[in-house]
């Protein structure tokens, strides 16, 4: 009978190749990675797909990002960073990338990093009021973690940003009312909430406002 060591080491490598794979694919521009030739042949190929399909690799990048806030938007946030390190692959200087970047990051809790890919995303000219609000959510989570002013401070900015050009944005008011909550103004707090919910009713949550209605005046 045949050793099966020899297929067993093989079935491990390549699990090792595609688990390694997998771990750039879901950070960040593949993690600043220095990539495998394998990885650097898929990338070629990749490249040259995408020559065939688009006049330009900007507007392939482009598609991709779209393809990205696609997936973002139903909560796949594995598939989406894919897709963003395509489009960034594609074009390092589109912004939409950086944004996504920094929005998963947020999601996942690692609030540093994702203000430095909103920052980034922002200096490559992305004006969308989503990135304020992503700022935003980014400023309450560090106010909440360490207590300190300067970040509620930050907060009241980008939300007074935001709300000039999206006034009726629902979940912005949800976080103008966050704030003010924060900043113990329970009233205005609740002013706003109630705002958030006439525009959309799942803005806020029942238990945010309960809580509201008894600490208001």
């Amino acid at each position: 009978m045949k050793s099966i060591l020899p297929l067993l080491v093989s079935i491990i490598l390549i699990a090792s190749c595609s688990t390694q794979k997998e771990q750039i694919n879901l950070l960040p521009m593949y993690g600043h990675a220095k990539k495998k030739p394998y990885q650097l042949e898929a990338d070629k190929a990749f490249l040259e797909r995408v020559d065939k399909e688009f006049s330009n690799r900007k507007e392939a990048s482009e598609h991709y990002s779209e393809l990205a806030w696609g997936y973002y938007e139903k909560g796949d946030l594995a598939t989406a960073m894919r897709r963003f390190n395509q489009a960034w692959l594609l074009d390092s200087l589109n912004c939409q990338p950086y944004w996504g970047f920094g929005n998963i990051y947020g999601i996942q809790g690692k609030v540093e990093e994702s203000i430095d890919f909103l920052k980034k995303a922002m200096e490559l000219n992305c004006t969308n009021p989503g990135i304020l609000e992503a700022f935003t959510s980014n400023w309450l989570e560090l106010y909440v973690r360490r207590k300190d002013n300067q970040y509620l401070d930050n907060a009241e900015k980008s939300i007074s940003e935001s709300l000039k050009s999206d006034p009726t944005n629902a979940r912005i008011l949800y976080q103008k009312a966050e704030y003010f909550y924060h900043r113990e103004n329970f009233d205005s707090a609740y002013v706003y909430a109630d705002k958030a919910i006439k525009i959309d009713s799942s803005s806020v949550s029942s238990e945010f406002m309960q809580i509201l209605k008894t600490k208001k005046k």
